[in-house]
């Protein structure tokens, strides 16, 4: 997902672009720089969500393909709206100050990102022209807004192929070596 002011982006998706906003609790769809539709979140579950989203796609004579199986948790989100405007802050933060980071190294790199499973935001260097991350060495920076073993949001490097050693090597504080999950570097 694309970080953008207060919350993420789809992208162009073909058919417009989905924006998540944390303040508003909203997401929208944006189609030629306009709002099509935009549902509130408070109050959702998973499935009522989708089911909500597919229903306004249908009213655009818009018939996306979605594997509905995996999204069956009918639990209510519960959004408070000033922990969600502070959320929307910190990600602003979390992202000038990685994006600022990353302006300052040379080399090949993917895009500052926030991929959706832990929503954590990151990318990648890479040590060579060739950016396949299954087969290139590449160093891998960045925010984890909360992860299992982790008591506190942090920031996070890890090296692959990780070098022998690395992590015996002294780093300053507040930084550490974690080794429990992944074998990088911590600052909580």
């Amino acid at each position: 997902l694309n970080v953008i002011g207060g919350g993420l982006s789809s992208g162009e998706l073909g058919v417009g672009e989905l924006v998540l906003d944390y303040a508003g609790s909203t997401i929208s769809l944006k189609r030629g720089g306009l709002v099509a539709f935009t549902i509130a979140l408070n109050g959702q579950s998973q499935r009522s969500l989708v089911d909500n989203l597919l229903a306004a796609f249908r009213g655009l004579d818009i018939t996306p393909e979605l594997d509905r199986a995996p999204i069956d948790d009918e639990t209510p989100f519960v959004i408070d709206p000033d922990t969600a405007a502070d959320y929307a802050k910190l990600c602003d933060w979390v992202f000038t100050v990685m994006a600022r980071f990353r302006a300052r190294l040379n080399g090949p790199q993917t895009p500052l990102v926030v991929w959706p499973h832990h929503f954590d935001f990151s990318f990648i260097w890479f040590a060579t022209p060739d950016m396949d991350e299954h087969k290139a060495p590449h160093m891998n920076f960045g925010f984890a807004p909360e992860s299992a073993g982790f008591d506190r949001p942090y920031f996070y490097m890890y090296a692959w192929p990780m070098p022998e050693g690395l992590t015996e090597q002294p780093i300053p504080a507040p930084a550490y070596w974690n080794t429990d999950g992944f074998s990088g570097m911590v600052i909580d």
